[in-house]
């Protein structure tokens, strides 16, 4: 029996600092290795960072990105505008996950890091996947998971989209994303 999906917590960087959405409100969290080292002691594997000072084609919180690589997983969203090719190369070296929107500006075929890139689509998606390692669903339903499964990409969804499918296509998620209190 396949055991729960991985769970992930969603954060935001900006200014080289930390923030959780609390009811709708960015709320500072602390610095991100402090945070991330707490994060990766209670087991997490992997954050979703939405990084709020990025452009897609460079980003001041890059050592931030370097710095969290050596002790647990990270996927880097740019809020601004689509991943650029230059910024997704700088981000795979150092061994970082990127998310780049689909359809991507660049070829995703030319990458060497497949394993690295993660799609993110909407839920009415119809071109390819090709080229990339992971999926995320964004409005996730049963009719697309049954679907990009077929694929065999890993899927990801948001935990709202997550709890509104069948069991049997939670079966089918390898992770959920979700908004962390880091209250708890």
């Amino acid at each position: 029996m396949k055991e729960k999906p991985l769970q992930v917590p969603l954060i935001y960087l900006r200014g080289k600092q930390l923030f959780a959405k609390d009811a709708g409100v960015m709320r500072l969290v602390g610095k991100p290795t402090d945070v991330a080292k707490k994060l990766s002691e209670k087991e997490y594997k992997l954050l979703h960072i939405i990084d709020l000072d990025s452009s897609g084609s460079i980003s001041p919180n890059f050592d931030v990105y370097d710095d969290l690589t050596s002790f647990i997983n990270i996927q880097v969203e740019c809020s601004k505008g689509q991943m650029k090719i230059e910024f997704a190369k700088s981000l795979t070296a150092i061994k970082s996950r990127v998310v780049i929107k689909l359809p991507a500006s660049f070829d995703l075929l030319l990458s060497k890091n497949e394993r690295l890139l993660v799609g993110r689509i909407s839920s009415e998606y119809v071109g390819s996947v090709d080229g990339i390692y992971d999926l995320i669903i964004d409005g996730a339903n049963d009719e697309t998971i049954k679907r990009f499964n077929k694929t065999k990409k890993r899927l990801i969804t948001y935990q709202k989209d997550y709890e509104k499918l069948k069991k049997e296509n939670q079966k089918l998620i390898w992770a959920v994303i979700f908004d962390f209190d880091f209250a708890t």
